[in-house]
């Protein structure tokens, strides 16, 4: 497919209202508007811009997080996270959840991707953080819990019984293996979750699954005496029933989360945590979601965790490839755009892997990896 004719910006689809307008708006060819109680399966992913105030600090992308610099790095992402999800799934409904209207004035990259995902037919909405934890959280997983909020903002968008959703997170990539079996197994089942099983006893962003489990006996009522196996938040995927359901067990789990908090008992540090809490409290799917997803690290000179049959998975889950990889498709993809090419060659199965050293790293690769690692920890030193 073409980008279109993406001359201006009057195609946009964002809207500050808590709920989906009913009214169609026009968008560049060739993008296809469906009326949205025709369409069953949406794709989301959400950003969360942090403010100089709010801090944060992530290991994949060090630096302040209130800078532009910063701030580019999600937005070529969500860039080519769509480029991906529209590629594959063609009638899927896509939402961008935001906690602010997006600012084509911040940056050029700001500009480019407001332009492609309006090419591409995503809808942005922005919706109030409402379960933003305290000033004296861990200000590495202040803004995590906005996926609580992005999921009760999807459910709202889901307009029939047959309507299913994936809340993914912006470093996924849709490679086109498997992207059938993922929708149809979704419906059977009526929930998927990505569980990684990490040993009992070993730290998972502050907590245990030993730890998450007697955390668990302490607040809910445990089906079994199994430990808690921990789902990860970069995949959440349901039907709108199920959805529904997470949706009112973690609103109804939260306020014990911020009692807990200022009690200073044993509790919950990341969105990850309380999602695991929550799926066991439902019953729901513990683990479906790793027929078709894995977090993948990729980095040469850093453990690996990449095999070949991950070739072959519906989603890959790279988040040390937001400055490296991921960077380098977006680049594929806006040189597209400002051509007027297709962006099929830019993201296609074997661009994929190759930029993102699945299987394995080409030798092109580590070189550029450890080269602008090389370049950015010197820019960090000098200040």
């Amino acid at each position: 497919m073409g980008w279109g004719d993406l001359s201006g910006l009057g195609s946009t689809r964002e809207t500050d209202e808590k709920r989906p307008r009913d009214r169609q708006v026009a968008l560049p060819m060739p993008v296809q508007i469906h009326n949205l109680t025709d369409v069953t399966q949406t794709i989301a992913t959400w950003y969360y811009e942090q403010s100089a105030g709010e801090g944060g600090e992530y290991a994949q992308n060090p630096g302040d997080s209130s800078t532009q610099h910063f701030r580019d790095v999600y937005r070529r992402c969500i860039g080519t996270f769509f480029a991906t999800a529209h590629l594959h799934n063609p009638d899927a409904q896509l939402l961008l959840i935001l906690n602010r209207p997006w600012d084509t004035k911040a940056s050029e990259t700001a500009l480019v991707v407001r332009r492609m995902l309006d090419a591409l037919g995503v809808t942005m909405t922005v919706v109030d953080y409402s379960y933003a934890p305290p000033s004296t959280w861990n200000a590495a997983w202040r803004n995590q819990f906005f996926v609580y909020d992005a999921l009760v903002e999807i459910e709202r968008w889901l307009k029939t019984d047959t309507s299913s959703a994936v809340l993914l997170d912006s470093d996924v990539v849709w490679t086109g293996f498997a992207v059938d079996d993922f929708w149809k197994d979704l419906d059977r089942r009526g929930s998927l979750t990505y569980a990684i099983d990490y040993p009992v006893d070993s730290d998972i962003n502050g907590l245990s699954r030993r730890q998450l489990t007697a955390l668990a006996s302490d607040i809910i009522v445990l089906p079994d005496r199994h430990v808690v196996r921990y789902c990860g938040g970069e995949f959440i995927a349901a039907t709108r029933d199920n959805l529904a359901a997470l949706n009112a067990t973690a609103r109804e789990l939260w306020p014990i989360v911020m009692r807990r908090h200022v009690e200073g008992l044993i509790n919950v540090r990341e969105e990850a945590h309380l999602l695991s809490l929550a799926v066991m409290r439902l019953g729901l799917d513990v683990g479906g979601g790793n027929a078709y997803i894995k977090r993948l690290w990729t980095q040469p000179l850093k453990p690996r965790n990449v095999t070949a049959d991950d070739s072959k998975l519906a989603l890959w889950h790279v988040p040390a490839e937001k400055r490296y990889g991921l960077r380098r498709l977006y680049r594929q993809l806006s040189a597209s755009y400002f051509k007027g090419g297709a962006i099929t060659h830019a993201v296609d199965s074997a661009q994929l892997a190759k930029r993102l050293g699945i299987p394995y790293n080409t030798l092109g690769k580590t070189v550029a990896d450890v080269g602008a690692a090389a370049r950015s920890r010197l820019v960090h030193k000098l200040g």
